[in-house]
């Protein structure tokens, strides 16, 4: 999935198919309910207003590139209004062969890289204390 910041500079990118043929203009980006992550593009198509999942998406060089087909992105059901109905994201899920889940990250695993400047195993808080590995502890 993209992180927040590449999905904030995505208004206006050029959207680009699986192929590498450029099928219109990214005019919004949706998140998810679930997890408030960037879940769908907002695109115009041909004159018309489609969605488009961002898995597996990346983006740079003012392009958003999508795992889908021209064909699929050309063919998708239009939307008429940006706030996604639960009948209409269904049909969008049936028509790319997706689910819900596929767009939202509820596995209890935190999504970003971090560093906190630490090691990753549990110390004893104790001044000098040894660290779980080195006493015999999982």
């Amino acid at each position: 999935m993209l992180t927040e910041e590449e999905a904030a500079r995505l208004m206006g990118a050029t959207l680009t198919a699986a192929d590498g043929s450029e099928v219109g203009t990214v005019e919004e980006v949706l998140t998810h309910a679930a997890d408030n992550r960037a879940a769908w593009a907002a695109a115009v198509v041909d004159d018309r207003h489609v969605l488009v999942p961002l898995d597996g998406a990346t983006a740079g060089g003012g392009e958003l590139h999508v795992r889908y087909t021209q064909e699929q992105i050309a063919s998708a059901p239009e939307v008429d209004d940006v706030e996604l109905t639960d009948e209409a994201a269904q049909r969008l899920y049936d028509h790319y062969g997706i689910d819900d889940s596929t767009l939202r990250d509820d596995s209890g695993f935190a999504t970003e890289v971090g560093h906190r400047g630490e090691r990753d195993m549990a110390r004893d808080p104790r001044e000098g204390g040894a660290d779980d590995a080195q006493m015999g502890h999982p």
